[in-house]
């Protein structure tokens, strides 16, 4: 995946819709590397829509529920309040189907917070669907990683 022409499309998708100004969007484009970059677009956005939630709620509540336009805002405030609700990724089997990525990531994770490269049986025990050949490919890529040259440490 390109994440510069990912972080690229998804900034200017915002700007064009009204949720960046051109300032913001030129800032961003100055940051740091992809990742910075990412992330601050991400922040950016999200304290914007927490304001959007925070006005939505005063509004509601300066209204009231006799007021015509209350149905139309209360239902515009759940749509906004729904947006910024953490939602786990599915783990339908339909909709997900792990790779080698996944226990890479998962042992790079697990080496970057506690200090270590799971074992096998453990990454077998979190992504039950990948095959053995799967996990000892990942396995090899991350040793690879962890240690290029191969020295005993």
């Amino acid at each position: 995946m390109d994440w510069e022409e990912t972080f690229t499309r998804l900034a200017l998708t915002a700007w064009q819709k009204g949720d960046l100004t051109e300032a913001e969007y030129r800032e961003l484009h100055m940051a740091g590397n992809v990742q910075e970059r990412m992330s601050h677009l991400a922040d950016v956005l999200t304290e914007k829509r927490q304001a959007q939630v925070i006005k939505g709620a005063e509004f509601l509540e300066s209204i009231g529920p006799n007021d015509p336009r209350w149905e139309k805002a209360n239902v515009k405030y759940d749509g906004l309040v729904e947006s910024i609700r953490y939602k786990p990724i599915s783990r339908d089997p339909e909709l997900f189907r792990p790779s080698i990525f996944d226990a890479y990531n998962l042992m790079r994770d697990c080496y970057h917070k506690y200090g270590r490269i799971m074992k096998k049986e453990e990454i077998a025990r979190k992504l039950p669907e990948l095959a053995e050949w799967q996990i000892a490919w990942a396995i090899f890529e991350i040793n690879i990683q962890l240690n290029p040259l191969g020295k005993e440490e």
